[in-house]
């Protein structure tokens, strides 16, 4: 089964060229929607500087989140051997279930 996260909503003009587009992401699983979750910190925040929600930022901060993850594993790996020669790709391997566990931690 393929579960498709991110999406987006393009308005076009009448030449098919878009005019004006945003990301969403919508989790059928656990029932998140980033358009609703945006609409309710709108309100919370109201009179601060607004802000759209946004599909690329969101990648790009949760793949920086798990760098810092990789960086652990790294460190923790150096004060138990004390020689990073000796790593290889699968110590630096993520697994669902820690990202799942960071990811709600933090």
């Amino acid at each position: 089964m393929i579960l498709q996260l991110r999406n987006a909503i393009a308005k076009k003009d009448s030449n098919g060229k878009i005019i004006e587009s945003h990301d969403f992401i919508s989790c059928p699983a656990c029932g998140f929607h980033s358009e609703k979750n945006v609409s309710e910190l709108q309100k919370r925040y109201i009179g601060k500087k607004s802000f759209e929600f946004n599909g690329d930022a969101n990648g790009a901060y949760n793949i920086a989140r798990k760098g810092g993850l990789v960086l652990k594993k790294i460190s923790k790996f150096s004060e138990k051997f004390r020689d990073l020669s000796l790593m290889q790709n699968q110590d630096l391997t993520i697994t669902q279930n820690e990202w799942d566990k960071y990811s709600m931690k933090n």
